[in-house]
């Protein structure tokens, strides 16, 4: 491309206008990318730059940093995209190094490098140059001017959704203003549970709100919005806020809004300054936050929800690059119905100037397709309106734009380690990284699913779809499981319920290779640590996207149900020395993902490095800060015994925690739970309800862990009890007859989880327990007569690999 030019529109400091100028077209440097530019989203940040209310001192720009299309070109040592791949942009560039960028909220980095459409040209033009790392893949059921607006408006949403305003399941959520952001907002709020409450002032947006979802909608242009909201919910308010509009007098609304503990979140601002009597968040302990931008974890799975039809990103008009100008003035003037784009081609005329708006019609709006599962349809007024001449200007609904924000972790995954497996050669999938790319049937589904979260309503038909959809897929792949079924009379025609599926015997993992994608070609091959001589059991995974998702999340909701990051000390290896191992790439994606600075493993070739594990603890009871002590059950039991033979013992501040994995027979001597709590407690002053316990198994990629920290914080009194997420089912099994036992009752554990997207999603343990709670507890290791079902079963799927009658 060099030598070529190209016309960008172009900033030149508020108050000074646009200008389409020729420049010339960009060439990738080392570890960059030149993507072609299908569409670049035209936010209410564009405008805060005219009016100078965002001046970054960054003249001439190209502006647009929402932005979608197709990789031109690559640089030198760029693995990640190849030309031709579909790609949205992230548009932070964070230093990677900082505390922020260290626990995954890379969003607040204050190191940040120059950044695409702020401080770097971006997406207003023909083509735009971007670091590659900060390029996610675009699945085909998504159109790209769908994927540019999802990149800003659903991504922001999501945060502030999730890690902000942390949305619960049952609470009441205003979105006050109802914009591209605002309509996101509508249906993330809905997906965590909530009953949602649309404030506008345009019939139109308030009709296509109500049709994404939201259970009310109020007109602030015909009624006081303060009182239609208390009417609302009985004269409460509401338990959260999204404030999107910024001027002084909604912001005094949304204050008025909230009930007891409410939570006002801003995802907008503007030139107006929020003024409020400290009484009225005083008296009913109120908290105001802001939410700037996102993560790239959540850019990953906003996408999978735009791409999987759980989320709709709303463009309401398309306009070519040479009329930015008429683009910016619909915005402002309020008439666009979602986010309008502009579709740059490789040339256009020289000057913006001298075009009256009058001259300037958008395309006609197109409603978003919508899959056939799902019931809500743009209103026919909105195609009315929007394919008629523009009419009267209207105030704008909507200020979001970037802004300094306090934030809280989230569990949305990081981008996952490439944990090699064994022989791997150069694979031809365009995911090496897990990063949910084209490639990995069912994975955008399943990441929309799982990303729901804990805490999301446990809907049985939509599980039960999911898993026989899942099933077809590994039958059809699967050539070992496929003949297991088909010895069983178990076909996708015949099997109706999730619960009619084939489980496969654990130990199948050891004698078969339960793969649905070429194992050579996986990303991971995790391995059960096993014993001399014992075959291990291996899993492989071509995409470890659905597995970090359902991990982080899983772990998040149960160790740090707070939200709040926390020094992690890690009494085990990280990935790096044992990358075959699932527990170690658990352990060290939660140290990453969620641990705070300071954090880390305490293993040194092997061993245990006890001077370490003396200093960190010393450390913590100094500093008065909580600590989060993970290892495996037996790591413990060693630490211990050694603080015991020198006389030690440490009461590590309140709200440390402690996560124990694996059994409770070490090679040793065998301990019993309740004699591993009263260790712990002995040793490092914590109680039992900051013990959890997880329950993970190689042939798995969900994990189990004790409710017991989630209910002690909620003040909600239960036994001890192992969660079953909503991605997963737990049966408990007759030994004998591998059929279903009253309830409460001890059988053999069989998990059905949807994580299991490329091998076999139903497992028979060899594992006994009993249904309790919202999950199971475990007992232990079935034996004798108790083990009698998961020999049969393994003999059967033998038999059936072997072709024998």
């Amino acid at each position: 491309m060099s030598g070529e030019t190209m016309h960008a529109v172009r900033y030149h400091g508020p108050g000074a206008g646009l200008v389409l100028e020729e420049v010339a077209v960009p060439t990738p440097g080392a570890g960059e990318a030149v993507v072609r530019v299908a569409a670049a989203g035209v936010c209410h940040t564009e405008l805060q730059f005219l009016a100078g209310t965002l001046n970054l001192g960054v003249t001439p720009l190209t502006l647009g940093h929402e932005i979608a299309g197709t990789v031109e070109r690559v640089g030198p040592a760029v693995r990640a995209v190849a030309p031709g791949d579909r790609v949205v942009v992230y548009y932070y560039a964070p230093c990677g190094e900082c505390r922020w960028c260290a626990s995954g909220q890379e969003n607040l980095c204050p190191n940040t490098a120059e950044q695409v459409g702020f401080t770097a040209d971006g997406g207003f033009a023909p083509y735009v140059r971007v670091p590659a790392h900060n390029l996610v893949p675009v699945p085909e059921s998504l159109p790209l001017d769908e994927a540019a607006t999802v990149g800003c408006s659903v991504a922001t949403a999501l945060h502030a959704v999730r890690a902000v305003a942390d949305v619960r399941l049952g609470e009441t959520a205003v979105v006050y203003g109802v914009g591209a952001v605002g309509f996101a907002l509508v249906q993330l709020a809905r997906l965590a549970g909530a009953r949602v409450i649309a404030v506008g002032r345009t019939p139109e947006k308030l009709e296509l709100a109500r049709a994404l979802g939201a259970d009310a909608t109020v007109n602030a242009a015909a009624e006081d919005p303060v009182a239609a909201v208390l009417a609302l919910t009985d004269g409460e308010g509401a338990e959260v806020v999204f404030e999107g509009v910024a001027s002084a007098a909604t912001m005094d609304d949304a204050v008025r809004m909230l009930c007891r503990r409410g939570r006002l979140v801003f995802v907008g601002y503007g030139a107006d300054t929020f003024a409020v009597n400290p009484l009225l968040l005083v008296l009913r302990e109120a908290r105001v936050l802001g939410a700037v931008g996102n993560t790239l974890a959540e850019l990953r799975e906003a996408v999978a929800l735009a791409a999987s039809g759980r989320v709709r990103a709303v463009v309401g008009a398309r306009w070519p690059l040479e009329q930015a100008d008429a683009a910016l003035a619909a915005l402002r003037a309020g008439r666009v119905v979602g986010r309008a784009v502009l579709e740059p081609t490789p040339s256009g005329p020289p000057s913006l100037k001298g075009r009256g708006e009058d001259q300037q019609r958008p395309k006609p709006f197109v409603p978003p397709s919508i899959a056939p599962s799902q019931v809500i349809q743009p209103p026919a007024s909105i195609l009315a309106t929007q394919s008629a001449s523009p009419g009267p200007p209207r105030p704008s609904e909507l200020g979001h734009a970037d802004d300094e924000a306090r934030t809280s972790i989230t569990p949305a995954p990081p981008p996952p380690s490439a944990t090699a497996a064994p022989a791997a050669t150069s694979s031809p999938f365009p995911d090496r990284e897990g990063d949910g790319r084209v490639g990995h049937p069912l994975e955008p589904e399943l990441l929309a699913f799982i990303g729901r979260g804990v805490d999301a309503p446990r809907d049985d038909d939509e599980f039960s779809e999911l898993a026989l959809r899942l099933f077809a897929y590994q039958f059809a792949h699967n050539a070992p499981y496929r003949k297991y079924c088909e010895r069983k009379g178990a076909t996708p025609a015949s099997v109706t319920r999730w619960q009619d599926i084939p489980a496969v015997p654990i130990g199948a993992f050891k004698e078969t290779v339960l793969a649905c994608e070429p194992p050579e070609q996986a990303v991971a091959c995790f391995q059960s640590s096993g014993t001399t001589g014992d075959k291990k059991s291996q899993h492989f995974h071509p995409s470890l996207a659905v597995y970090d998702l359902s991990a982080t999340s899983n772990w998040q909701a149960h160790l740090l149900p707070e939200g709040q990051p926390m020094r992690l000390l890690v009494l085990s290896l990280p990935r790096e020395d044992m990358p075959n191992s699932s527990l170690a790439h658990y352990l060290s994606l939660m140290v990453e993902r969620y641990g705070a600075p300071g954090s880390g493993f305490l293993l040194r070739d092997g061993r245990l490095d006890l001077d370490a594990v003396l200093a960190a603890l010393r450390a913590s009871e100094a500093s008065g800060e909580p600590v989060a002590v993970l290892g495996t059950s037996f790591a413990f039991v060693h630490v211990y015994d050694a603080l015991s033979e020198r006389g030690l013992r440490f009461a590590l501040p309140p709200g440390s925690r402690i996560m124990d994995t694996g059994g409770f027979k070490g090679r040793s001597r065998e301990v019993s739970r309740t004699e591993l709590f009263g260790m712990l407690r002995d040793a490092f002053g914590v109680p039992r309800d900051y013990c959890v316990n997880m329950y993970g198994l190689t042939e798995h990629s969900t994990q189990f862990l004790d409710a017991v920290l989630r209910n002690h914080l909620r003040g909600v009194v239960a036994p001890r009890y192992k969660t079953v997420p909503p991605w997963a089912r737990t049966r408990v099994l007759d030994p004998e007859t591998l059929t279903d036992v009253p309830p409460g009752e001890m059988g053999l554990l069989c998990h059905y989880d949807l994580a299991n997207r490329a091998s076999a999603l139903a497992v028979l343990t060899e594992d006994i327990g009993y249904a309790l709670g919202e999950g199971f507890e475990l007992v232990g290791r079935a034996r004798g007569a108790e083990a009698r079902g998961c020999s049969i079963a393994i003999d059967e799927l033998l038999s059936a690999t072997r072709g024998e009658s």
